[in-house]
C-alpha cells in the first residue's frame, strides 16, 4: 500500500453508530458529533473507542465538565460562503421564513417558536420548511425578508 491515512474521521455517529473495531484501528481516530443532545450517554460510551472528539461548544463544555480532554470545538454545521450568500436575482416573496428541523422531539423549544411563527401567517406570508438542503435551502432563505432560526 502506497498511501496510509493520517487520521480516520467518522461523522455523526449519533445516528449511524461507529464502525465495528474502530477502537483497534491502527490510525488515529476522531468523531464529529452532531445532535449530541439526542444521545449524550451513548457519546460517553463511544469516547472509549476513539482518540478525539470534535463538537459544538455545548458538547465540549459538557465533556470538559466530566474531565474529558481529548475534545475540541469545531463548527461542523455553520456558515458556508458558497451556499449562504445573497442571491440578488431572487425575489423576496416571504415576509418570514424558517427552513430546518421541525421534529418536536429533537427541537422542543424551537417548536414553540414555530407555532408562534405559524400564527403570523394570518397576517404575513410565512414559510416553514423542512427537508430542504443545498442550493434549495439558500434559495428559500433568499426569498425571505426575515429568516428565523433557533438552535439548540
Amino acid at each position: 500500500m502506497d498511501w496510509e491515512p493520517d487520521l480516520v474521521i467518522w461523522w455523526d455517529f449519533v445516528f449511524k453508530g461507529i464502525p465495528p473495531g474502530i477502537a483497534q484501528c491502527p490510525y488515529p481516530t476522531a468523531v464529529i458529533v452532531g445532535d449530541w443532545n439526542l444521545g449524550f450517554s451513548m457519546i460517553l460510551d463511544y469516547l472509549k473507542a476513539v482518540d478525539f472528539v470534535l463538537g459544538d461548544k455545548g458538547l465540549i463544555e459538557k465533556l470538559s465538565q466530566r474531565g474529558v480532554r481529548n475534545c475540541a470545538y469545531w463548527p461542523a454545521y455553520s456558515f458556508d460562503p458558497s451556499q449562504h450568500c445573497l442571491i440578488h436575482t431572487v425575489e423576496r416573496i416571504y415576509d418570514v421564513a424558517f427552513v430546518g428541523n421541525i421534529n418536536f422531539r429533537v427541537q422542543r423549544e424551537r417548536s414553540f417558536y414555530l407555532q408562534r411563527l405559524a400564527r403570523l401567517g394570518q397576517k404575513y406570508k410565512v414559510l416553514i420548511g423542512h427537508g430542504i438542503f443545498g442550493p434549495s435551502y439558500a434559495r428559500y432563505l433568499n426569498q425571505s425578508k426575515i429568516v428565523f432560526n433557533h438552535s439548540i
